[in-house]
C-alpha cells in the first residue's frame, strides 16, 4: 500500500513539473522581490524629485526677496535647502527633508528640530544654507551639524535678513508664509544624511 501511494506521488509531482503555464515557485518569488523593489525605487525617485523642485523654487523666491542673496550664493561653495515643518505647544518639535548641492554633488538629508517655547501653533518654512568654503560643506553632508546659533526676529523682519545669520562658516535664511526671516532660532537643529535617498 505505502509502496502504491509513494508511486502514485512520484507520477503527480513529474506530471504537476510537465504541466505548461505553472510557475515555478523559485522563479516567482524573484520575480516578486523585483516588484517590490521597483515600487521601492519608484517611490524614492519621487521623493528625490520633489525635494530637488523644492529646493529650486526656494532658492528662486529667496533670490526675489533679498536680492543681495544671489551675491552670497555666487560666492558659495555650495548650499542646502530644507522644507521644514515645527510644531510648538510648550514644547516644540519638527523635521523635513532637504539636498545639498555643490559642485555637481547632490545629496539629500533629513533634519529635526526640538525645544522648549512659549508660542503654539504650526509653521511651515524653508532653511537655505550657503557654505563658505569646501571645509564646510564636506562636514556638514559627511558628518552632520547640531546647529547652536540662536538669533530672535520677527515674522517678516527684513532688516536684519539681508545678510542672513552666520555660524561657523554657513550662512541662513528663512522662507516663511509671512516673507524672509533672519532665523529665529536653529538651536537644537540637527541635520544628517538620508541614506535611502542616496542610494
Amino acid at each position: 500500500m505505502r509502496k502504491h501511494l509513494k508511486t502514485i506521488g512520484c507520477m503527480t509531482v513529474a506530471i504537476l513539473l510537465l504541466l505548461p503555464g505553472l510557475p515555478d515557485p523559485v522563479e516567482a518569488a524573484d520575480q516578486g522581490d523585483q516588484a517590490k523593489q521597483a515600487i521601492r525605487d519608484e517611490r524614492l525617485e519621487t521623493q528625490r524629485a520633489e525635494i530637488d523642485t523644492m529646493a529650486r523654487k526656494s532658492l528662486d523666491r529667496l533670490f526675489v526677496e533679498n536680492p543681495d542673496s544671489r551675491g552670497i550664493h555666487e560666492n558659495s561653495y555650495g548650499y542646502a535647502v530644507f522644507d521644514t515643518t515645527k510644531v510648538a505647544l510648550g514644547v516644540s518639535g519638527g523635521g523635513g527633508s532637504g539636498v545639498a548641492l555643490a559642485k555637481n554633488r547632490r545629496t539629500y538629508m533629513r533634519m529635526a528640530t526640538a525645544g522648549v517655547g512659549l508660542g503654539a501653533g504650526v509653521q511651515n518654512y524653508h532653511l537655505i544654507l550657503f557654505f563658505e568654503n569646501k571645509a564646510a560643506f564636506d562636514h556638514f553632508v559627511s558628518e552632520g551639524w547640531n546647529a547652536e546659533a540662536s538669533a530672535n526676529a520677527g515674522a517678516g523682519d527684513r532688516g536684519a535678513s539681508s545678510s542672513g545669520t552666520s555660524e561657523r562658516g554657513i550662512t541662513i535664511f528663512k522662507l516663511s508664509d509671512a516673507g524672509l526671516m533672519v532665523i529665529a532660532d536653529i538651536s537644537g537643529t540637527r541635520f544628517w544624511k538620508a541614506g535611502n535617498l542616496n542610494e
